[in-house]
């Protein structure tokens, strides 16, 4: 049953992605989840993790964005908006509510 839910929300909600839903969506032949998955096991030299898709989580999880009090500045922001543009297939330019740059007004 869960199995059936999952492969239902594979079609219809492809933008829920966290990296458990991530997981069970590749194992269900998603292409756009398993760009994401390839990404979380990505390692350096020192056998550190070197995810872009999990260093853009980290600074929106610790930014005003999410769950802290951190500013985002410019770099984390358009780091963001690339990483939502190339793992999630999002052509922001033309999405019906597309990403404005960052506005330093909004700080």
């Amino acid at each position: 049953m869960k199995l059936q839910m999952w492969a239902r929300l594979s079609t219809e909600h492809e933008h829920i992605f966290s990296e458990e839903n991530s997981s069970v969506l590749h194992r269900l032949g998603n292409p756009r989840a398993a760009n994401i998955v390839a990404d979380f096991d990505a390692m350096d030299a020192a056998k550190k993790t070197k995810s872009r898709w999990r260093q853009a989580t980290e600074k929106r999880n610790i930014s005003i964005l999410a769950h802290g009090v951190s500013p985002v500045g410019e770099d984390g922001f358009n780091a963001m908006k690339q990483i939502a543009a190339e793992f999630l297939g999002l052509d922001l330019t033309r999405e019906a509510n597309p990403i404005p740059p960052l506005d330093p007004r909004w700080l």
